[in-house]
């Protein structure tokens, strides 16, 4: 093995409670997305919709 080839992992898991939590603030995500997109017209979601995975493409094009 040469310098800068470390393969050294890691591994992680989720304990019951931490997939509890994360199933709760999923929960929690989909009704605050229902709740907002509500107030908004099927053209306004739409929009929405699109506005926001442009956002995402800009920002998972950031360097890191």
């Amino acid at each position: 093995m040469t310098v800068g080839e470390d393969r050294r992992g890691r591994t992680t898991s989720l304990t019951t409670e931490g997939r509890a939590f994360l199933a709760n603030a999923a929960q929690g995500r989909r009704e605050s997305a229902r709740d907002a997109s509500a107030v908004l017209s099927p053209g306004e979601q739409t929009l929405f919709t699109e506005m926001c995975r442009k956002v995402t493409v800009s920002i998972d094009a950031l360097p890191r």
